[in-house]
Order: C-alpha cells, then structure tokens, then sequence
C-alpha cells in the first residue's frame, strides 16, 4: 500500500514508457521464484490490485541441487556459531543470532 500510495506502480510492459517520461515509478519484481512468492506476495499484490514481475530460476526445476544462496542461508541459520569476521572481504562482523542476522556492526 505504500508503493501503491507514493508511486506509479508499473508493469513491465510499462517500462519503455515510464523510461521516457517523468514521475515516481517503481516496478515490482520476485527472483528466483520461491513458492511464497504466491503463497505470500500474490495475496497482497492482488489484494492492492498492483502488478509485478516474476522471474523463475528455470536450471532448478529439473536438477535436484540447491542454489548456493540457500545453501549459505540454511548454514548461517544453523551454525553454533555467535558471529563472524571477514578480514579478507570486509571489516564488518556479522552476527548469527536469530534477532541480528540482517544487521551488522562495524569492526575493522
């Protein structure tokens, strides 16, 4: 509701167009077509009548693997580990803890 309250909110057969001209646009897109995209996302765009965009990661269908993003996702969340230091990419520590996962403090 606040995209829909603050922006045009456009599809992708809108993009040339929004592209040429001038205003607050955003379009809505998904990657990698996990399944609350619609047990989640299409509720509530259908409820506020907005569009969007859905991109499904085809290679996965067929092939039983599990993309690396999830693979990193399932260990953070399941590692006795508190936190972590990157030295080598980075100089911030990442915590673990279930509550703190999305945030990070700087430690360099």
């Amino acid at each position: 509701s606040l995209l829909k309250r603050d922006y045009d909110v456009i599809g992708l057969p809108d993009l040339d167009a929004a592209l040429q001209g001038r205003g607050r646009c955003v379009m809505i897109t998904f990657d990698d077509g996990y399944r609350d995209n619609y047990s989640h996302a299409f509720p509530a765009l259908k409820q506020e009548n907005l569009s969007a965009t859905f991109f499904v990661t085809t290679g996965f269908l067929d092939r039983p693997i599990v993309p690396w993003w999830d693979e990193i996702a399932w260990m953070v969340r399941h590692t006795p580990v508190h936190s972590f230091h990157l030295p080598k990419w980075s100089c911030e520590s990442y915590s673990t803890a279930p509550a703190q996962r999305e945030a990070t403090s700087v430690n360099c």
